[in-house]
């Protein structure tokens, strides 16, 4: 069998051979190698998520995904054919089709048709039932002996079970299927017993029982096909040198989501065990609202991870008695001391991982935490102090990241408890759980507290049971475990967020006004314990008579605005839709300028805030004109109304008015794309993303606000693939030049330095504008590998700049955000000045301002190493939007490159030349040079020189110039 060692085997030769054949093959396509006009035609068969397409649509799906990404190297443009199994193997036999891509190895097909020599992914072979079924039981191959099983014709997994069976000593008849939903079918019809089917393509409405084993699967191609099969090995042996993980990272994004079984895969023993199994006691621990508490009514444990625990008893079959353990009780002594069976919400850690006498599950939930301290306290800059932590964080110090190390900590018995410690200052800060965290800041007497997310903060919460447990028990709790969709576990989270947000007592208000209430003494305070009591009572009752209502809005709604969700939103529409027939209507999707940047400086606090303010104004509007909005996803909303030509355009000044005085020092915008439904069979969720690809046209556009779907966004996409097609060709034949377009002293009119700007000159299409390739190239992720590219041609003309004696001056080139996400930045550049001894004097960087403005931490430690190291660092594009006083004061930079576009912008009150003057003024403070770039006009020259700013680089000057023409001006200048 073709394994993974035959592969590593092969390697070395078959680079060689590809390295041979390419010499044949460049003579007989075109100059750089590829064909782009070569349609590749390739069969698929009912594999849901591999290939597929809804209402002949787009094609998407793991396998799609991956030929995408060989198109990249080849130039092929591929065309989709669907086939039963079979019916597709006979086709690619005959040479009616080039490609099928999710083929095992086996001897007989490779006697017939040609294998990629590198696999695209791995799949196993998993074996079905009827859903609820309790004949089989998991690897119960006593039970499945004489069994039927329906197997799809000329399949691996057919020749895979048959192998299996013989090794597990049962034999089973066979039904032969054409295609897997007949297979499917023919297992819920009662016609068979098993249906044995590929992973790849998962079967809700069927319950596994067994997997076998794993193995790559291949693209194979007609026998023969020699071109197509040198081209093939060729392009996945570049994409795996250059990408060793692609495999695994496409298996995540289209296989990794959650996807979960609906029953657990129970064995026959494990399923007798729960039914003999007495009930256990499940201890819950209180005094951690929301997350676990006891019921101050009725004193039954409440909260998230109760109510997770009784899903698992649910799920599983076992019988769980689920007590209340006091707040402080330690889940190791509830469970060593025979308290407890099972403890429930215990902190996953390295630590208690390696006890000898306790053991955990898997992980029933894992949510990020967040850092809590006092306003204005910068945690970053902490280096030691007071960290008050949860109790259970005593045996959980590896959660800890490094930089909290340094501090002391203090354990308390409950969250309220950590937050009084960072209030009173007895505390510098405290680490809690995203939910109890934003329900306690609720709170007025936490008013004077801010939260701060850091990625490397999670807690992963399981079940704790003795070390002396069953091992049976732990087999079936993890199993349960497994079956626990999202869904599930956020409608639990939600109950006890969303739901149980926090309403102040009377409690709170009296801690408000403390001041004024001193002196009403105690017997207003024995009237508040009584108020307070009827208070909860009568809120008790309300939230019973709620309940069901509740859940409901839950599953519908957006937790933070209270929105319809997506699914929601396109169950709704369409209803919407199809009721309405003689109405025309269109989708209208939203787009949040700047947003990243308000989470950014002001906080994830802000942005929630943000959010909710938005989507308030989108939903009063939307139900104003009586149509269907949602929260579609992250910053988007998307909403359904009549097909009003006017509506777009304003909402969308509605909003913009709205956010004229909205509290924040950031400007905000807000655009829109809109598709207008013509075609009302097509499918709502397709309507949405061409309202999407519309609104994407414009992002970044400050003028333009809407923007309307059109075959020109579809021709948008053709281009973005061509421009990626062809990128690394152009790389490699130094299709990319740098242009310099030069600084100016407008007081002498001397040229003082340069910037180096890069021109994509294609030998078939001539120039392509920079607006065109650098987003896209920003989004891929190649911009790196162009700025590399870019500095390196600059150091090599410094080098022969100064080897012919020419007059040099500095040149300043550009670095994208993405290059400061490089660990290794600043020793390359370093590396490539080295290799051409360049002067550092004479190369200066320019970092953009919002590249300043986002993730501000890692970027300004590499500027701070870059400055270190003695380069000169310049912000450009300040003034373009996101401009605050703060960032300014904490950038680490040499000079600021004003863009006079501020000038051309919106000034309603004419504030623009005032703020411009000040400006100038304010860098003449802080000894930062200020150069005005984009200067197009004589009245703009003489206003900055009228504001002592002396440094310009604009078309007023000159605009970039051919290296041949920049060193013909320096000559005259030298003169």
């Amino acid at each position: 069998m073709k394994s993974y060692g035959k592969w590593i085997v092969k390697h070395s030769i078959v680079v060689l051979m590809i390295l041979l054949c390419s010499f044949t093959a460049l003579a007989g396509s075109s100059a750089d190698g590829r064909n782009d006009d070569r349609i590749i035609t390739v069969g698929y068969i009912d594999y849901d998520g591999f290939i597929g397409t809804e209402n002949g649509e787009y094609f998407d799906g793991y396998g799609v995904a991956v030929l995408n990404r060989i198109a990249q190297y080849t130039g092929w443009q591929y065309e989709y054919k669907y086939y039963a199994w079979e019916e597709c193997l006979k086709e690619l036999e005959k040479g009616n089709i080039d490609l099928v891509c999710c083929a095992q190895y086996n001897p007989e097909r490779e006697a017939v048709f040609d294998y990629s020599e590198y696999p695209i992914g791995r799949e196993s072979t998993y074996v079905y039932t009827r859903l609820g079924s309790r004949d089989i039981y998991y690897q119960d191959y006593k039970a499945m002996d004489g069994t039927t099983a329906a197997v799809l014709k000329s399949s691996y997994q057919r020749e895979e079970f048959a192998i299996w069976a013989e090794k597990k000593g049962f034999s089973y008849h066979e039904i032969e299927c054409d295609t897997i939903e007949d297979a499917k079918q023919a297992v819920q019809c009662g016609k068979a017993d098993l249906a044995v089917i590929g992973s790849l393509s998962r079967q809700s409405g069927l319950r596994v029982v067994d997997k076998l084993g794993t193995v790559p699967f291949y693209i194979i191609t007609t026998k023969g096909n020699d071109e197509v099969k040198a081209a093939l090995d060729e392009a996945l042996l570049d994409m795996y040198t250059t990408s060793p993980y692609m495999v695994e990272e496409l298996y995540h994004e289209y296989y990794g989501g959650d996807f979960k079984t609906e029953e657990p895969l129970l064995t026959r023993e494990e399923a007798e065990y729960i039914k003999e199994s007495k009930p256990l006691t499940v201890a819950c621990i209180d005094g951690f609202f929301p997350l676990s508490y006891a019921n101050p009514d009725t004193g039954e444990a409440e909260g998230i991870y109760p109510d997770l625990a009784r899903k698992v008893a649910q799920v599983s079959g076992l019988k769980f008695d689920l007590t209340m353990a006091p707040s402080g009780s330690r889940p190791k002594d509830l469970v060593e001391k025979g308290q407890a069976d099972i403890v429930a919400g215990v902190l996953s850690s390295q630590e208690t991982l390696q006890s000898s006498k306790v053991q955990l599950t898997d992980s029933l939930t894992a949510q990020p935490s967040l850092v809590v301290a006092n306003a204005g306290v910068n945690i970053y800059d902490l280096t030691g102090g007071i960290l008050a932590l949860p109790y259970f964080y005593e045996k959980a110090g590896s959660l800890l990241p490094q930089e909290f190390k340094q501090f002391h900590i203090v354990y308390k018995n409950s969250i309220e408890e950590c937050f009084e410690a960072v209030k009173n200052h007895e505390a510098d800060l405290t680490i809690q759980n995203t939910h109890a965290a934003n329900y306690y800041m609720q709170k007025r007497a936490y008013a004077s507290l801010g939260l701060a997310s850091m990625q490397s903060l999670e807690e992963s919460v399981c079940m704790m049971l003795p070390r002396t447990a069953d091992k049976m028990l732990l087999s079936i709790l993890n199993k349960s475990i497994e079956c626990l969709d999202s869904n599930t576990i956020n409608q639990i989270t939600m109950e006890y967020t969303v739901a149980q947000a926090y309403h102040e007592t009377l409690f709170d208000t009296m801690y408000y006004y403390r001041k004024y209430i001193v002196a009403l003494g105690l017997i207003f305070v024995v009237l508040s314990v009584a108020g307070l009591m009827m208070y909860r009572r009568h809120l008790h009752i309300l939230l019973m008579l709620k309940e069901k209502k509740m859940y409901q809005q839950m599953a519908e709604n957006d937790e933070m605005t209270g929105m319809l969700r997506r699914k929601t939103f396109y169950e709704r529409a369409t209803k919407y839709i199809e009721e309405n027939p003689d109405k025309k209507f269109q989708i209208i999707f939203f787009n949040i300028e700047n947003f990243k940047i308000v989470n950014d400086l002001f906080g994830v606090q802000a942005g929630d805030k943000m959010l909710v303010f938005l989507a308030d104004i989108i939903q009063a509007w939307t139900d104003e004109k009586g149509g269907l909005a949602s929260r579609f996803e992250a910053d988007h909303f998307v909403v359904c109304v009549e097909n009003r030509e006017d509506y777009p355009k304003e909402i969308i000044e509605k909003i913009q008015k709205e956010l004229e005085d909205y509290p924040i020092d950031l400007a905000v915008e807000v655009s829109c794309g809109v598709y207008h439904i013509h075609d009302k069979e097509k499918s709502i969720n397709i309507m949405c993303d061409r309202a999407h690809l519309a609104a994407n046209s414009i992002k970044g556009n400050y003028v333009r606000r809407v923007a309307v779907y059109d075959d020109s966004h579809r021709e948008t996409l053709i281009r973005w693939q061509r421009i990626t097609s062809e990128m690394n060709a152009a790389l490699e034949q130094k299709q990319f030049h740098v242009y310099l377009q030069p600084q100016y002293n407008m007081n002498t009119e001397e040229i003082i330095g340069a910037e180096a700007l890069v021109r994509w000159i294609h030998p078939e299409r001539g120039i392509i504008s920079p607006g065109e390739f650098i987003p896209i190239f920003e989004h891929n992720g190649f911009i790196g590998h162009l700025d590399e590219y870019m500095f390196e041609e600059v150091c090599r003309l410094l080098r022969k700049w100064l080897d012919e004696g020419m007059k040099v001056v500095p040149i300043s080139v550009n670095l994208s955000r993405s290059d400061f996400y490089n660990p290794k930045l600043c020793e390359n550049l370093l590396k490539m000045m080295a290799q051409y001894q360049t002067p550092i004097e004479l190369i200066e960087l320019e970092v953009t301002e919002t590249a300043y403005a986002s993730d501000s931490r890692t970027i300004h430690e590499q500027i701070h190493l870059l400055r270190n190291s003695g380069f000169k660092v310049l912000m450009d594009d300040f003034g373009s939007g996101y401009s605050s006083l703060n960032m300014l004061k904490e950038a680490p930079v040499d000079q600021i490159k004003l863009d006079m576009r501020f000038l051309s912008a919106s000034d309603p009150y004419g504030r623009a030349e005032t703020i411009l003057e000040m400006v100038i003024a304010m860098g003449k403070a802080l000894s930062i040079p200020v150069l005005a770039e984009g200067v197009e006009t004589k009245n703009q020259v003489e206003l900055l020189k009228s504001y002592s700013c002396c440094l310009a680089q604009g078309f007023y000057y000159s605009r970039p110039l051919t290296l041949e023409k920049f060193e013909e001006l320096m000559r005259k200048q030298s003169f």
